[in-house]
């Protein structure tokens, strides 16, 4: 559902189904999409790539639907489908076919069930095309972004933990050390003084 009030709904929409065999076949699509994009570009392009084509989904919705309620799925499903011939005939020439039998079944059904059921509309599924066409050459800027914004920090964040870590392991042996020294030393002094 999209919601004028909660941006998330934005990234959220591109999970919703309208119906058992639409969410079936969309789930098996994006699936199917996803791993070739995924084995040709690497995780953070395909990141990219389905940011970009789930904003489009519901931009498209959004812009041609006229109401804010939509499941936008299917136009996720058909804008990595579009992504996937985009990348096959342009990046990829020649290393990976431009789409799969299933992939164009896929588009049908989807556009047909789009055509009949309003919400998911029409408006998602050019929306999320367009914006699978769009993402593909964009991915390499898009994840160099994301790996600025979200890798950088959380690897640095991590290394600082570690290093945290590893000079409190330091500190503790340094002062247990000390310690026993200390205690060591509190008992030869007491079996001297005894001893005298």
């Amino acid at each position: 559902m999209l919601s004028g009030s909660n941006l998330t709904s934005l990234f959220t929409c591109g999970l919703v189904h309208a119906g058992l065999f639409p969410a079936l076949w969309c789930a098996d699509g994006i699936g199917n999409a996803s791993w070739w994009l995924e084995v040709r570009m690497g995780s953070l392009q395909l990141l990219a790539v389905f940011v970009t084509v789930v904003l489009g989904a519901a931009a498209g919705h959004l812009a041609l639907e006229g109401n804010a309620y939509g499941a936008c799925c299917p136009g996720v499903c058909v804008g990595l489908y579009v992504a996937w011939a985009v990348a096959a005939l342009t990046r990829f020439r020649g290393t990976m076919p431009a789409c799969s039998d299933k992939g164009v079944l896929y588009i049908i059904l989807t556009a047909l069930v789009a055509a009949q059921q309003p919400l998911i509309g029409l408006g998602s599924l050019l929306g999320g095309a367009l914006a699978g066409a769009v993402a593909v050459p964009a991915a390499p800027a898009l994840a160099q972004g994301l790996f600025y914004a979200f890798y950088l920090p959380t690897s640095a964040a991590l290394v600082a933990a570690r290093i945290a870590l590893d000079t409190a392991k330091v500190v503790l042996a340094i002062a247990a050390t000390l310690a026993y020294g200390l205690w060591q030393l509190v008992v030869t002094v007491a079996q001297t003084i005894r001893g005298l």
